[in-house]
């Protein structure tokens, strides 16, 4: 009379904007966000011929709050680099010699990264608040090329 079998369905239904969407999580656990996304932007970008017409893949969650983060730095980088430039200016009274001083600040920077590359020397920044139970130390070690934070705990 009847056919009974097992049926996979999602544990979860997520609609936006009436239509269903297919969740799908991605752990980056022990890698950087950067690295995972550009693997999954990878796969999605073969997959890409076999999507049905009127699908859409977004990418969202962390990510999308990285790449927001990351775009506002980029604007925040420049417009601090015109503001000062503009300071200078007024202080030299010259539109020249600023420009000269600001285009050699990269090659100044880049000469103290070489130089701590090669002593190994670490760049230790602490911070000025502690938390409870402790203070937060953050370090750039030149030769992992990764910031690191530590919790020095005081028992």
């Amino acid at each position: 009379l009847a056919k009974i079998s097992a049926v996979g369905t999602p544990g979860a239904v997520t609609h936006g904007n009436i239509m269903p969407l297919i969740d799908v999580y991605v752990s980056a656990e022990g890698r950087d966000l950067n690295s995972v996304l550009v693997e999954v932007e990878q796969v999605i970008h073969s997959m890409e011929s076999e999507l049905p017409r009127g699908s859409v893949i977004e990418i969202r969650g962390q990510a999308e709050v990285m790449r927001a983060a990351l775009r506002e730095m980029l604007f925040g980088l420049i417009a601090s680099v015109v503001l000062v430039y503009l300071l200078i200016v007024v202080n030299f009274q010259s539109w020249v010699d600023p420009f000269i001083i600001i285009t050699a600040l990269p090659g100044a920077l880049a000469g103290i990264a070489v130089a701590l590359f090669v002593t190994h020397g670490p760049l230790i920044l602490v911070a000025s608040k502690s938390v409870p139970f402790g203070q937060v130390k953050m370090t750039f070690e030149p030769t992992l090329w990764m910031l690191k934070l530590t919790l020095n705990a005081a028992l």
